[in-house]
């Protein structure tokens, strides 16, 4: 059930935008977003 819940809020489309934007011109949260976006297609595979 979590996991379903986590695997739809990541292909939010508004979720992702806002982690990619503000701080630092959005490189912190980009690169943050960048490292559970790789985690989770690595449990995915």
């Amino acid at each position: 059930s979590n996991t379903l819940l986590c695997a739809f809020r990541l292909n939010d489309y508004e979720l992702l935008s806002t982690l990619t934007q503000d701080v630092l011109g959005g490189v912190l949260q980009q690169a943050h977003s960048t490292i559970l976006l790789s985690q989770r297609t690595m449990v995915s595979a």
